[in-house]
């Protein structure tokens, strides 16, 4: 009767993790790839599972960071919202430009998801543009006496959202030092943008592109001219695309460490000959070992207490992401063994031995996770913390631990032993470039 009861508490709380896990809520547009025009309506679309009563919560993100609200307070079912592209309620109007994203949130819960990719937010043409006056002036060789040659953007060269853009052209065109800089529609010759006026005549200039000109199939050319028109020249037409999704799978590089706790034992003569028992098995290559080890006991007159520690470094060897941006960054692991022992004299399970552990960087919290059975998985959100390193970390590296929950200040005078080793540990990333 005491089994059966057992196995049905043990069904119970395993039915209660797939409830728990069912519920979540998934961005549906935008989803990445978008080009939307600043001013327009456009709808923000989500869906959910399990979630059945709150509010949901809006807001715009660019590269990572959060540019504000779009939309609080809106009651569950509602899985839609009408956005004038830009707005927001609690921040001036969004720029226009590449690498939003949209965050979607269950408020006063952990459940939220975000754009699976970047999208681009362009200007209203229409609405934005002044086309210039053109001065009815003649203009003859004498006035116009230099060609500028552009060299750079390339004729046919395909440019990325993700990446400033170098112009270079030939300074040498007389006396005049400074130029301006202005971005063309090959179709029509409409400009576009003034990249630069009264830029140094220093031949080079990094166009960082913020106004979504990635449409697919449309050209452009750079024109450079003095400010007075007696020396101009343009580019060959070239494209500019949206940044691509590309993903790579990298396996840890695991160092695990080992700390001893010294305790006082009883300094007889009997101590010396008493076998200590052996925290655990070593971990295997690439395997993850964290957990603690405390046992004591008194053998033929000598009391004697152990105690270790045991964390892992994750290492991934991260350098080509430098810089770019993160969309999706998760760790899998597999619990492939355990070991549990609970207090001495009791009947009851360890309840030192909490089946969560922890991810840290440093001394910082990441987050934790628990895997309840050997042989099952995880996969471990480090977006966020991914990202900060990938845009202001040091090194090629990136590098977290991995803990038991409890440490020494937790853990009484009694056997307690919580080991758990995990093993296949890679970290799957995804980015633009």
């Amino acid at each position: 009767m005491q089994r059966k009861a057992m196995i049905v508490a043990i069904a119970s709380f395993l039915l209660l993790g797939v409830i728990l896990h069912a519920q979540g809520i998934t961005v549906t547009s935008p989803n990445g790839g978008e080009l939307w025009t600043k001013g327009k309506m456009k709808s923000i679309t989500w869906t959910t599972s399990g979630i059945t009563s709150g509010t949901y919560q809006i807001t715009l993100w660019k590269n990572g960071t959060s540019q504000g609200v779009i939309a609080t307070g809106l009651s569950h079912p509602q899985n839609q919202f009408e956005w004038t592209v830009g707005k927001l309620v609690n921040a001036a109007d969004a720029a226009a430009g590449s690498g939003y994203t949209i965050k979607v949130r269950l408020q006063g819960q952990a459940y939220n998801d975000f754009s699976n990719a970047s999208f681009s937010i362009r200007h209203d043409i229409q609405a934005t543009i002044n086309i210039p006056k053109v001065s009815k002036k003649k203009v003859t060789p004498a006035t116009l006496f230099r060609q500028i040659e552009v060299s750079s953007p390339v004729k046919d060269g395909d440019y990325s959202t993700a990446k400033p853009i170098e112009i270079k052209w030939n300074p040498d065109i007389g006396n005049h030092t400074r130029v301006h800089i202005y971005l063309h529609d090959q179709a029509n010759d409409q400009r576009l943008e003034t990249i630069a006026l009264n830029h140094d005549n220093s031949g080079v200039s990094q166009w960082v592109v913020t106004s979504g000109y990635g449409w697919p199939g449309q050209k452009y050319y750079v024109r450079i001219q003095t400010p007075d028109n007696t020396a101009g020249g343009r580019s060959g037409a070239f494209g500019i695309h949206l940044p691509q999704k590309k993903q790579i799978s990298l396996p840890a590089q695991v160092t695990n460490h080992q700390v001893s706790v010294p305790h006082n034992n009883t300094p007889e003569a009997e101590c010396l000959f008493v076998s200590l028992p052996q925290p655990g098995r070593a971990a295997n290559d690439g395997e993850i070992k964290s957990g603690h080890f405390k046992r004591e006991d008194k053998t033929d007159g000598c009391y004697w207490q152990v105690e270790y520690h045991f964390t892992a470094d994750l290492a991934f060897a991260l350098a080509a992401i430098k810089g770019k941006q993160i969309v999706r960054a998760e760790l899998s692991l597999t619990l492939s063994d355990e070991v549990t022992q609970g207090p001495t004299g009791t009947g009851a399970s360890n309840s030192f031995c909490n089946s969560e552990s922890l991810i840290k960087q440093g001394d910082d919290f990441l987050c934790s996770f628990s895997i309840y059975a050997e042989g099952g998985s995880q996969k471990v959100d480090l977006l966020s913390s991914l990202q900060d390193w990938a845009a202001h970390g040091s090194g090629t590296n990136f590098t977290v631990s991995i803990k038991g929950k409890l440490d020494n200040t937790f853990i009484p005078n009694s056997n307690s032993v919580c080991l758990k080793y995990y093993t296949n540990p890679v970290l799957v990333v995804e980015y633009m470039d």
